[in-house]
């Protein structure tokens, strides 16, 4: 009996399109918008429409968080990430799992600190009307 279910479970498993088959091929996201050998941290909203990585611009004195929407199934020219402040070194973007919030770290300064060390900063998202003001 016991033999049987564990037949029978194996059978249901492969019988499953897409279950127990796993892609193990890997590719270049969008090589043609994200800059290649210059790019890291790459993360993205729930919806899979915004990522968000850093840009080293081929050295890491120069680290600039910067985003890409998908429109029309096609990813735009990266910009400035909205959030980020230009000329200062941030890194490591995370989009949370509901999408209402934002952490990164940044070299900007706050009140409590004149010197500028990585802190880790977060941006919560407003809603209005149930729309997802940042994402």
């Amino acid at each position: 009996m016991k033999r049987a279910a564990i037949s029978l479970f194996g059978i249901l498993l492969t019988s499953i399109p897409g279950f127990a088959q796993i892609s193990t091929g890997v590719k270049l996201f969008q090589p043609h918008i994200i800059p290649q050998g210059q790019a890291f941290g790459l993360t993205m909203s729930p919806d899979g429409n915004t990522a968000y990585f850093v840009h080293s611009f081929g050295g890491r004195q120069r680290l600039e968080l910067m985003q890409s929407e998908k429109i029309n199934g096609q990813w735009t020219t990266p910009q400035p990430a909205f959030f980020s402040e230009r000329g200062i070194r941030e890194i490591d973007p995370f989009v949370s799992a509901d999408g209402h919030i934002i952490l990164y770290n940044s070299r900007r300064t706050n009140d409590q600190q004149k010197e500028k060390d990585l802190d880790v900063w977060m941006l919560k998202n407003k809603l209005e009307n149930g729309a997802n003001l940042f994402l």
